[in-house]
């Protein structure tokens, strides 16, 4: 458990902002050397346009390493969306620990009238205890929540409280959580995904099968 969780929080901030800055130097370097792979590949290529096999080793060479600096740029913008991610989480948590969490999901969507508790505790809306205790990045996790939340199940709650626990005693890994599930842009629900996957049909002939295996093993 966090013993100051307001000096958890800045500590956290200054390291990650820290890490974008240095991120963002290295994609900066990134992007020089590919355009400096690029075109030195062209140059020599051109230059040794008439010796067949000085000019495929140029060009093959120049290709493999153009491809392995763009894997590595895009390992780095995914650390600078993760590193700026971690910082609003941060960010979030501060402006928590002042009350201060309208920019929190309120859950206005889940207010229901004829609910025998939620409307009397203002569980829902602006100013709630749903939006303070938010932090569901996806909505599938918002609607979890609010059915937690509503259900009134009084079943395992010594489990509930452990797991609660547990999770309360590992901040780091529930911010690097959520970290990436802030930064994953998706075009359809996961019970869209589901039903696509239980639905899915081969559309290859068996023949075709061994392919991905083959392909997997040479590369």
């Amino acid at each position: 458990m966090m013993s100051n969780p307001r000096d958890f929080y800045k500590n956290r901030v200054i390291l990650f902002e820290a890490e974008l800055k240095k991120t963002k130097q290295s994609l900066y370097i990134s992007s020089v050397l590919r355009l400096l792979v690029f075109v030195t590949t062209l140059i020599a290529a051109y230059y040794f346009f008439g010796t067949t096999n000085l000019f495929w080793s140029v060009l093959l060479g120049g290709i493999v390493l153009f491809l392995l600096l763009v894997l590595r740029h895009v390992k780095l913008v995914y650390q600078k969306k993760k590193a700026i991610a971690l910082i609003e989480i941060n960010r979030t948590e501060l402006h928590v620990l002042d009350r201060n969490f309208d920019q929190l999901y309120d859950g206005t969507p889940f207010e229901d009238s004829s609910h025998y508790y939620s409307s009397d505790i203002d569980l829902f809306g602006s100013g709630s205890f749903y939006q303070y205790l938010n932090r569901s990045e996806l909505p599938e996790g918002q609607i979890a929540l609010s059915k937690l939340l509503t259900e009134n199940n009084i079943l395992d709650i010594p489990e509930k409280q452990s797991i609660i626990q547990e999770l309360g005693a590992i901040p780091v890994w529930r911010q690097d959580f959520s970290a990436v599930a802030k930064i994953i842009k998706k075009d359809m629900s996961t019970g869209d995904l589901q039903k696509w996957m239980h639905n899915y049909s081969v559309f290859l002939p068996k023949t075709m099968r061994f392919i991905p295996l083959l392909f997997s093993i040479l590369s």
